[in-house]
């Protein structure tokens, strides 16, 4: 066997056995331990457009930038991006935000390299940086996806990355349920 294909096959198995270790955050029993901080937070941040939007629903990708090592991770969230903003486009406007932990780097070096990451990777979301103890606080231990509707309510909760199910899942709840 080459060289290669042993280490493809090594990463594979690394990948399987991390991701067996990693504690499971499920849609409810994460969404029941958020505060409600988290959804007045998502709620006041700014929309991407002047178009009032205080009344839709608010998606806000929480990132951990560290998560996007994993190719898997990385891929499952540029092509989720690329059916969200293809969708967005077709129905009009929806808030979609991109939130990053806080790193060791000074601010304006990790946002102006977060906003030119995001360029080059073709997203065009806000882009905001929170603590590392926000995310503690909020029980946010990996990239997540947060869906807050109308009502201010927790609608969906899951980990990057989703599954083609939760991914379906994801988007009807935006684009299909809210006509």
């Amino acid at each position: 066997m080459g060289t290669e294909k042993k280490s493809i096959i090594l990463l594979v198995l690394i990948v399987i056995s991390a991701l067996q270790f990693a504690p499971a955050q499920t849609e409810r029993g994460t969404a029941v331990d958020v505060k409600q901080s988290l959804v007045k937070f998502i709620k006041t941040l700014p929309p991407a457009s002047t178009v009032d939007s205080t009344h839709e629903e608010m998606l806000a990708f929480f990132l951990r930038f560290v998560d996007f090592g994993c190719a898997v991770c990385l891929n499952n969230f540029l092509d989720l991006c690329d059916s969200l903003e293809a969708n967005a486009l077709r129905s009009g406007s929806r808030r979609i935000v991109l939130i990053f932990r806080r790193d060791a780097n000074r601010e304006s070096y990790q946002m102006r390299t977060l906003r030119k990451w995001s360029d080059a990777s073709n997203l065009h979301f806000p882009i905001f940086l929170m603590s590392a103890e926000f995310f503690r606080r909020h029980g946010i231990d990996y990239s997540s996806i947060i869906l807050v509707d109308r009502k201010e309510d927790i609608t969906f909760f899951q980990k990057i990355p989703l599954s083609n199910d939760k991914q379906t899942e994801l988007i009807d709840a935006l684009f299909l349920r809210s006509r």
